[in-house]
């Protein structure tokens, strides 16, 4: 009798591991898409916030399909740098 629950148990969970990574295959393959969906109508995106150094970070922004990198510290005044156009994803 404990075989019989201890088989099923683990077919569960691998069953359910299973379908967790086809849901992570399927969000990463439709990620854009899946972002404009869930984005309410947002025109600002922050894409990636990348520290260099104690005092002082990068800031990835995108604002209507464009790019801009903003780099930030600790007592200076912040540089902002448009980067142009958002590539498109490949498919």
């Amino acid at each position: 009798m404990m075989d019989i629950f201890m088989v099923q148990q683990v077919s569960i969970v691998l069953a359910f591991l299973a379908a967790l990574f086809a849901l992570l295959i399927f969000v990463k393959r439709n990620r854009s898409g899946l972002a404009q969906v869930f984005s309410d109508g947002k025109r600002m995106e922050v894409s990636e916030i990348q520290s260099l150094g104690p005092n002082m970070r990068a800031v990835l922004l995108r604002v209507d399909q464009r790019e801009i990198l903003i780099i930030s510290g600790r007592g200076i005044q912040p540089e902002v740098t448009l980067l142009g156009p958002v590539p498109e994803a490949p498919l």
